[in-house]
């Protein structure tokens, strides 16, 4: 027999699996990191928490200082979105709040500095947030103590502390209900919050400058000319785009004076395109249009999530390239013919033909006589399980019979069970006595004596010894045989 040839690693192709494996494995984790990366932003979540058919959209319209916009021109804005929405037909249900359409959730918010004291201490300043609509359901900050306000409040008197004003002016964070002094006004402390703990969070905020959060309406009382730098807006996005187009055709303003964001789409591969033609300008700032603190966090959150996306593309390129250049390897070196191909199509479409007979037949099966009943594995714990079942049942057969045979018994007068006399059988038996007697009377009336009897019987054992050779059968004779020769 010939030996067959080993064949002989091929060194540079098993070098090419394992790397195109790892490769394929780093363009799945970078597709997780991702996925997450708009989730652990929870102000740029609304529309996924408002709606889960992504028929909503969270769009943003940043404002410089130099447009002076206030309360009048945001209703007056929010009035033309409306009318852009009824243009095109995009209607949506809300609950509205008190001033706003009821297609249509929004929120403001203006930037200055509060001056406040407390019964304990003094005066102290802290950067402070004039906020306006439904601003807590856009950005729900986490509650220490108390909870959020909004324009449905009767009483617009409230304020939202953070750790370190509450520490500052009353020394405890448990504050909910104090009373502090804001000029002329005694302001209600709603609540205090926690603020961002993550190295990007506290530099967005200022570090450890405290913040406050106020409504719009109290500030603006105060000072004269307090614009409204944010606007933001949850709109009915039936078709891609279509809410924040309506929004960026709006043209109240002029034009390098405000910027539209649409937030929904900001962790999406296309805006991560877009951003790349965009570096340069995204690196180099232009206008005088300032940003909040989530929105810097959201922008290098986009910025991280960005490179993390080019790197996942270029990864991604040359696992492509590597699984050509294999494909091109397999084809020069097996040199498939056109036969080959038609080989392997027929048989992929053998498998499907059988496995959709397999699937009819058993669909037939079912309708003719009822699906299959389940059958269950006999495990040593459905063993246990069916022999503790049947103990009791035995056990209780048991004590029936003997309950049903003590009952049988008879009793004698004193109580005492009798013992139950045995059947008699089918039939009766003659006994051995009964049979030897009939057996010599029946000798008796051949007329033979006892002495010819037992001459015979000599005779009949001297024969037995002089033939050696003979037959056992017939040396071994039964019980019956040695009564036939008494009776001949």
């Amino acid at each position: 027999m010939k030996k067959k040839k080993k064949r002989k690693l091929n060194i540079p192709r098993i070098i090419m699996v394992g790397t195109g494996t790892v490769m394929l494995i780093a363009v799945g984790i970078l597709g997780l990191i991702l996925l997450n990366a708009k989730k652990s932003l929870v102000d740029q979540n609304i529309a996924s928490r408002w709606s889960e058919d992504k028929d909503f959209a969270h769009n943003t319209v940043y404002f410089s200082t130099r447009a002076k916009v206030d309360k009048k021109q945001i209703e007056h804005f929010r009035s033309e979105v409306v009318k852009g929405f009824e243009k095109k037909s995009i209607v949506a249900s809300f609950e509205p709040t008190e001033g706003t359409p009821a297609n249509l959730l929004d929120c403001y918010a203006a930037f200055d500095t509060l001056t406040i004291s407390s019964e304990i201490r003094n005066e102290s300043t802290f950067d402070a947030i004039g906020v306006g609509g439904d601003f807590f359901r856009f950005h729900p900050v986490q509650m220490y103590d108390g909870c959020y306000f909004d324009d449905d409040n009767i009483m617009q008197d409230y304020v939202i502390l953070d750790e370190e004003a509450a520490w500052t002016l009353f020394g405890s964070m448990d504050v909910a209900g104090m009373k502090v002094r804001f000029g002329e006004k005694d302001l209600y402390v709603a609540g205090v919050y926690k603020r961002g703990q993550s190295s990007v969070e506290k530099l967005a905020f200022g570090n450890d400058d405290p913040k406050v959060f106020v409504n719009y309406e109290t500030m603006a009382a105060n000072k004269e000319d307090l614009a409204i730098t944010v606007y933001e807006l949850l709109a009915p996005n039936p078709i891609p785009h279509s809410a924040y187009n309506v929004i960026k055709d709006i043209k109240l303003f002029d034009a390098d004076t405000y910027k539209v964001l649409e937030n929904s789409d900001r962790f999406s591969y296309v805006h991560y395109f877009e951003l790349l033609k965009e570096s340069k300008a995204r690196e180099m700032r232009t206008d005088d249009i300032g940003f909040p603190y989530w929105e810097n966090v959201a922008r290098y959150k986009e910025g991280k999530m960005m490179r993390v996306a080019h790197a996942q593309w270029i990864i991604a390129g040359i696992l492509a390239i590597m699984i050509i250049v294999n494909v091109i390897w397999f084809l020069v070196d097996h040199k498939p013919t056109k036969k080959d191909f038609e080989k392997v199509v027929d048989s992929v479409r053998e498998k499907r033909r059988k496995k959709r007979y397999e699937e009819m037949r058993q669909k037939q099966i079912e309708e003719e006589f009822g699906p299959e009943p389940e059958v269950k594995e006999l495990t040593s714990e459905t063993r246990s399980s069916e022999e503790e079942s049947e103990t009791p049942d035995t056990a209780t057969s048991d004590a029936a019979t003997s309950d049903t045979e003590t009952s049988d018994a008879a009793t004698d007068d004193d109580g005492f069970v009798k013992e139950k006399p045995a059947e008699e059988d089918a039939f009766d038996m003659p006994s051995e006595d009964s049979i030897v007697a009939s057996t010599e009377a029946e000798i008796r009336a051949s007329g033979k004596s006892d002495n010819s009897l037992n001459a015979e019987e000599n005779k009949a054992s001297g024969e037995q010894e002089e033939t050696p050779g003979a037959d056992e059968t017939e040396a071994e004779k039964t019980p019956d045989d040695s009564v036939d020769l008494r009776l001949k």
